[in-house]
């Protein structure tokens, strides 16, 4: 679950490494996010700008993002399995049209809960991994 000042990783290729999460979108104040939410967050800290690298996002900028996996146990599925991962994961979309930022994801990093499958298709499209 994530909450209030959760640090996550961000996955995708728009030069974001660590943001912090500062709400929880389309929920009361007081909810946690899980796998396939929408959250606001900053971002902490970013690639370092060496020649051909080209940051979408800056240091301190505000961004929409959306939980692709946490470390807490999922809810129950369906089927009664639970899903745990090893860490917690974003990928950033735009403010306005939910797009993904990111034109992909890094390397090693591309498994997403199913539920993100089912509710952001075009997030999903980027990967071949669910799980």
């Amino acid at each position: 679950m994530i909450g209030l000042k959760t640090f996550l990783r961000c996955i995708d290729s728009t030069g974001a490494l660590i943001v912090e999460c500062i709400t929880v979108l389309g929920k009361d104040s007081f909810s946690h996010a899980r796998a396939g939410d929408k959250i606001v967050c900053v971002v902490k800290k970013v690639k370092p700008a060496s020649a051909g690298s080209n940051n979408l996002v800056k240091k301190g900028e505000v961004c929409h993002g959306i939980v692709l996996r946490t470390k807490q146990t999922t809810r129950a599925r369906a089927n009664g399995m639970r899903v745990q991962f090893n860490d917690n994961a974003v990928a950033l979309i735009n403010k306005n049209n939910g797009e993904p930022l990111g034109q992909r994801y890094l390397r090693n990093s591309n498994i997403i809960a199913k539920e993100v499958q089912r509710r952001f298709p075009k997030i999903a499209a980027v990967t071949d991994k669910r799980i």
